[in-house]
């Protein structure tokens, strides 16, 4: 009777025992199962908030590369500065207010630059120079305003440009420091051609800028849906 008592409780024990292994294992494999799951959601929430978007890559535009060698070009002829706050402020003034109404103090850059000059003749030749320089970014604006498309905006392009007539301003008032100087009168011919392309740089900066006003009037999907008729 004691044995079987004793048979009794040892087969239980074992069962017990095999049971609770089986319920282990369970938990263990449920365990390692949900962890890869809730890792997987929260790695995948923090890439996408550390992980900044692309960003396609803007090219510099036939308008941008003219004027940035028109700017270096007058530069390497000593006929502006390099541009700072202040410079750009009084060119501004220029073309608002005329040469006229601003103080025309004559720097020592600009003085400098007379000095070098050897007569009259290396002035026309300089004049001549910056009217060649103009009129290539003038070209090179009306190309690309003709091909542009109409769903691009040409903001960018009309800042460079007011830019480029900035420095154009600049280089004028240079000339014209340098010219009552030297004594060449401001109604000579080459004086004349610079007046000209100062002025059609000025009215292809209005074209741009009548053309980013009507752009950014009009719906882009209207745009892009003319574009596309």
């Amino acid at each position: 009777m004691v044995m079987c008592l004793r048979n009794q409780i040892i087969a239980d024990s074992v069962m017990l025992r095999e049971r609770y292994m089986s319920l282990r294992l369970m938990l263990t494999v449920i365990s390692i199962v949900a962890l890869p799951a809730c890792a997987t959601v929260d790695f995948s929430s923090m890439t996408e908030k550390q992980v900044p978007s692309a960003r396609p890559t803007i090219q510099k535009t036939v308008v941008e590369r003219s004027v940035n060698r028109l700017h270096k070009a007058f530069l390497n002829q000593s006929l502006c500065v390099r541009t700072n706050e202040n410079r750009m402020e009084r060119a501004a003034q220029i073309i608002l207010k005329g040469m006229d109404n601003v103080n025309n103090s004559e720097s020592v850059s600009t003085a400098a630059y007379i000095q070098s000059l050897e007569g009259t003749s290396a002035l026309k030749s300089d004049i001549r120079f910056a009217t060649l320089q103009i009129n290539k970014t003038i070209t090179a604006a009306d190309v690309f305003l003709d091909t542009a498309p109409a769903e691009l905006s040409l903001r960018k392009d009309l800042q460079h440009l007011e830019r480029a007539l900035i420095v154009s301003r600049e280089v004028e008032t240079r000339l014209q420091e340098a010219s009552l100087k030297l004594g060449l009168a401001l109604n000579d011919t080459d004086w004349t051609a610079l007046d000209a392309s100062i002025s059609s740089l000025s009215d292809v900066t209005d074209q741009y800028g009548s053309r980013v006003r009507m752009f950014e009037r009009v719906p882009k999907s209207f745009t892009g849906s003319n574009a596309a008729s």
